[in-house]
């Protein structure tokens, strides 16, 4: 993540990207980045991240072609025809001219329809996801986020833009290619701090290939995903931040993928830089101490279209990793030197999914993982072995979203539960506990437009360990309750973008759950907490991963 304190250059580029951006249906982040080899049929109406007209479910391919998915041939560089022998006509001509040289009146081409460019995509790309809200905690201050859980309701996140920019191209009918910028920008916002300068990070910077329509092969920056939990803002399975690249194969219904990456932490457990003298003057930082993670993934994935909006569409996944870190020394500031052992992990996992081309679905997903693995793939391990290793840590997690779409009603949920154990002896402290979460929004359509929505939601933790305040075993929860009346410009759809929207939560946290608070947090001292917020949710061909 960058820091940087000036970026109108950047902001203008975005911006008139986006005023030349040919105006095409919103794709979803949990989608298939290349649908135009999938039938209409799978479209739903208002999937995960996207916009109406032309969505696509989280769990369900993705269905539309647009213009920024796939590598398509260079719209510019469209060839014309030279004119048949016998008095064929160029249809781009005002006048046509026959063989014999005779001008035909220039009306004679309105009636001409002109062959549509062989792929329609190419070109420039815009796409966008982001969030801005306020909520006042009902005290004079500003409400937070409260949870005692890994993954709590997506309402009290916040602010997060992303600015996607790409280009498709196809250089031969064989050969597609594609290339993506994602820059993120948190919530360090301006008004809310008095500070210009914002955090960004480099979400994604890759090229992407494809091969006949059936081999692709990429290398880059990427954020590397399948499907979400909408509701906790949750990817269960596959859901990868890697400096690598990769390759797959499209054969049909069969879909086979594999990649090997990199990332590593500015932090200690990876990082160590020291100042040395330099040999011709002054000073200069060494990198003393470098343990990238390595990550290998391999996914096979089986698809069964519906062939209308009314079928039933399903798929199968089947998902692995491994992580690999080197061994390394860390020095301290009283020069004396840490052994870091090298360590290991992996991830297992399937996922089962159903959807219809109306807007419904159902994902469910079994998850495990295994030393590093558990922690997840930007994680500090805690709560080692005596080796300082994390390969006894193990982690399971069940975990279902879905999605119902009537003409009037819309109903959309998320539920998980998961069971963590760290790597050390003690199997009775705090780190090793099961948690559950689960989150309902009903969507009820006044009208096209104006939408009501309420959530309800219950989370808890149950860990085998004693509390530290009461010494006894507790088990913090919270349940929380929601009305957002929205504004919903594109029309019908749980899951239609962009929604702005007002924001009532009424949030109930037990005795154990305040104890989890920091000791001078004033939301101890609270059995209940509000949220009164106005927010803004947004997405627009942000389906690249």
């Amino acid at each position: 993540m960058t820091r940087l304190g000036t970026w109108p250059g950047f902001l203008t580029a975005s911006l008139l990207a986006a005023a030349t951006a040919a105006a095409q249906p919103a794709d979803d982040p949990g989608g298939d980045p290349y649908p135009e080899d999938l039938p209409a049929a799978t479209s739903a109406t208002a999937p995960a991240a996207e916009t109406a007209p032309a969505p696509v479910q989280p769990g369900a391919p993705a269905v539309t072609p647009t213009a920024a998915y796939r590598p398509t041939a260079n719209a510019m560089a469209a060839i014309a025809e030279p004119p048949a022998a016998g008095g064929a006509t160029h249809p781009a001509a005002g006048g046509t001219t026959t063989a014999d040289g005779a001008q035909h009146d220039a009306t004679a081409t309105a009636d001409a329809t002109a062959e549509p460019p062989a792929h329609p995509e190419d070109g420039f790309r815009f796409g966008t996801y982001g969030r801005v809200g306020i909520a006042w905690d009902g005290r004079g201050g500003t409400a937070g986020p409260f949870s005692v859980v890994s993954h709590g309701p997506r309402l009290e996140q916040p602010a997060y833009l992303e600015l996607d920019l790409g280009y498709a191209m196809h250089p031969t009918e064989d050969v597609g290619l594609r290339m993506l910028a994602t820059v993120a920008v948190f919530d360090d916002l301006f008004h809310f701090t008095g500070d210009p300068v914002q955090s960004l990070a480099i979400r994604n910077l890759y090229v992407e290939s494809v091969w006949r329509g059936w081999l692709r092969l990429w290398a880059g920056s990427r954020m590397y995903r399948g499907d979400d939990v909408y509701l906790f803002d949750w990817w269960p399975l596959d859901n990868l931040n890697t400096v690598g690249g990769g390759a797959g194969l499209d054969l049909g219904a069969y879909r086979l993928a594999a990649h090997v990456g990199m990332n590593r932490l500015d932090d200690e457990w990876q990082t160590q830089y020291f100042e040395v003298p330099d040999p011709e003057f002054g000073s200069r930082q060494v990198l003393m101490l470098d343990r990238p993670r390595t990550i290998v993934s391999l996914k096979a994935e089986r698809l069964a279209l519906p062939e209308s909006p009314d079928d039933l569409g399903w798929k199968v996944v089947l998902y692995g990793e491994g992580h690999f870190i080197a061994s390394g020394t860390l020095v301290h500031e009283d020069r004396t030197e840490e052994w870091l052992p090298d360590d290991q992990g992996w991830v297992a996992g399937v996922q089962g999914g159903l959807w219809t081309g109306r807007g419904d679905f159902l994902n469910l997903w079994l998850r495990t993982g295994g030393g590093l693995g558990a922690y997840g793939e930007m994680a500090i391990p805690f709560g080692v072995d005596q080796e300082k290793r994390a390969l006894d840590a193990t982690e399971f997690a069940l975990v279902a979203a879905g999605n119902l779409e009537l003409d009037w009603f819309g109903l959309l949920g998320g539920a998980y539960a998961r069971w963590f154990e760290d790597a050390d002896r003690n199997r009775y402290d705090l780190d090793d506990a099961w948690e559950f979460a689960l989150a309902l929004r009903p969507h009820f359509y006044l009208n096209d437009w104006f939408h009501v929505a309420v959530e309800a939601s219950y989370q808890f933790r149950k860990s085998a360990g004693l509390a530290v305040e009461s010494g006894e075993p507790e088990t913090p929860q919270i349940w929380k309750f929601a009305a957002m009346p929205m504004w919903v410009p594109l029309g019908r759809g749980t899951l239609s973008r962009p929604q702005i929207r007002l924001v009532y939560q009424l949030s109930l946290p037990n005795d154990a759950a305040r104890n989890t608070l920091g000791e001078d947090d004033p939301r101890r001292a609270h059995d209940v907490e509000h949220f009164i917020g106005l927010q803004v949710e947004w997405w627009y061909n942000s389906s690249y991963r």
